[in-house]
């Protein structure tokens, strides 16, 4: 009876042994597919903004805010003159479709991108809602108009800086 309880065990062993060799080529093989994967879709995430971020024209609203001021100086109060509506380029100019669209997956990214990314679109989203008060012509506050004004230029230098920041991230390469 000894040499059939000894077979036994070496039955029950060895297949105990393979099939924890194999959870454990399962295991490692699922975690490097997920990783793998979240690299991918990391990736492809930050080209996508960077595409997006490339089209916006922001120039185009920096050039119409400088050439009413340059057609009208500020009036003896330090008042900039009220921006034509037909100057200023549609707010569609501006894409945000990607942004919004992917909100929820931003956070595959790093915090320090996910702050710099939603920090330039909630100012570019702001933007956007006074360019479309200017040219709706609903009479745009003078306080949003400042606003446009002093604000364009650096979300212009945010938006170069976002693009320089996504490109450089490890995934990216």
């Amino acid at each position: 009876m000894l040499p059939l309880q000894v077979d036994i065990w070496s039955l029950l062993t060895d297949v105990s042994l393979g099939t924890w060799l194999g959870f454990v080529v399962t295991l490692i093989t699922s975690v490097g597919v997920y990783l793998l994967r979240r690299s991918q879709q990391k990736t492809k995430l930050r080209r996508s903004l960077i595409s997006e971020l490339e089209e916006q024209d922001l120039d185009r609203v920096i050039k119409a805010v400088n050439s009413s001021e340059s057609a009208v100086p500020p009036d003896d109060n330090g008042e900039s003159p009220e921006l034509d509506p037909s100057e200023l380029p549609p707010a569609g100019t501006l894409p945000t479709q990607i942004y919004t669209s992917n909100a929820g997956s931003l956070g595959i990214l790093s915090q320090d991108e996910v702050d710099d990314i939603v920090s330039y679109y909630s100012g570019l989203l702001t933007q956007k809602a006074i360019i479309n008060s200017i040219r709706s012509d609903n009479g745009s506050m003078a306080a949003d108009q400042k606003e446009l004004r002093d604000k364009i230029t650096d979300l212009e230098d945010e938006r170069s800086s976002l693009v320089d920041t996504l490109e450089n991230a490890k995934s990216i390469r």
